[in-house]
């Protein structure tokens, strides 16, 4: 697994920077706003995975049957899809996961 992190920097004209690593290594850098943006985006994918998770459990319970776990997934589908629309970025976390 790939550890993800980041480092505060400064340029030498004194411009702020975030420094992305990889398992310590820098593959990049974010001005500050970015950075603030990815955290605030890896908070929110986080709280989405878990009632994402808790909401098709819950779905299954009601109905174990194929056709049940299939509507489960479906509505779990039109949820993403609603939130999709509502995501500043029009991003679906999930999906680029699952790639």
């Amino acid at each position: 697994m790939t550890i993800i992190s980041f480092n505060a920097g400064t340029t030498i004209e004194g411009k702020p920077f975030v420094a992305l690593l990889a398992d310590g290594e820098q593959i990049g850098q974010l001005t500050p706003i970015e950075a603030q943006e990815f955290g605030i985006r890896a908070i929110q994918s986080g709280i989405e995975a878990e009632r994402d998770a808790g909401f098709f459990k819950f779905m299954r319970t009601m109905d174990e049957s194929p056709e049940g776990l299939g509507a489960a997934a479906a509505m779990l589908h039109g949820l993403r899809e609603h939130r999709q629309q509502a995501d500043p970025d029009g991003s679906d976390v999930a999906a680029e996961a699952r790639a």
